[in-house]
């Protein structure tokens, strides 16, 4: 159901050279058996995620030696999270949204030229640390197809976490119908996971697949 995706685009490549440079104590936090009204543990992730990309874009072209692709030097974007927006829907596909939409739209991460200019969506992503329930996990891939057809129209959308792949590919077949599975093929949603080489944990982009 979910390979590894060949040919990053520029955007892709950037959120994921942020991924590594996340140091392994920010993956500690999982859901296990969360008490109602504490901070839930994506914040303190998304927190350092946010920090590291600023470096990135601080620092195009000499962060750590680290390869910055040319096109984030020619079309700077403005980095956000938990950017709450305007959850109205214009939907241009009523087969894959449906009804649905949020009672409250704040995406964890955004790239984008600014809150009040639509013309530059370029990416946004949810984030869900390991032992999310199935419905939460569902409810992100919802949002994110929300996020690419309705009005917002965002170009890119990636559902991060921070599990194994086995375990999320094991919640996707309790929660995903066939339909589902095909809009988010056909609407280009993918997946940032991790995985390990020689004991040291790697950040790749997944796609789904039939």
């Amino acid at each position: 159901m979910i390979v590894k995706k060949e040919i990053l685009i520029y955007v892709e490549e950037f959120l994921i050279t942020g991924l590594n440079q996340v140091e392994q104590e920010y993956l500690k936090m999982r859901y296990d058996k969360n008490i109602s009204g504490f901070q839930k543990p994506e914040r303190v992730f998304n927190a350092e995620l946010y920090h590291q990309l600023r470096k990135l874009q601080e620092n195009i072209g000499s962060y750590n030696n680290l390869k910055i692709h040319p096109e984030l030097v020619k079309n700077p974007f403005k980095l956000h999270l938990e950017l709450i927006k305007n959850p109205s829907n214009n939907s241009r596909n009523i087969l894959c949204i449906g009804d649905f939409v949020p009672k409250r739209i704040s995406p964890d991460i955004v790239f984008h030229d600014g809150q009040n200019n639509l013309n530059n969506q370029l990416l946004v992503a949810e984030l869900k640390m390991e032992g999310a329930s199935v419905t939460n996990i569902i409810k992100d891939f919802q949002k994110l197809l929300f996020y690419k057809l309705s009005y917002l129209e965002f170009k890119n959308a990636v559902f991060i976490y921070t599990g194994l792949k086995s375990s999320l590919e094991e919640k996707l077949k309790l929660g995903l119908t066939n339909q589902m599975v095909e809009c988010l093929i056909t609407n280009n949603i993918v997946i940032a996971l991790q995985e390990k080489q020689n004991n040291n944990p790697n950040w790749n982009i997944y796609e789904f697949k039939k």
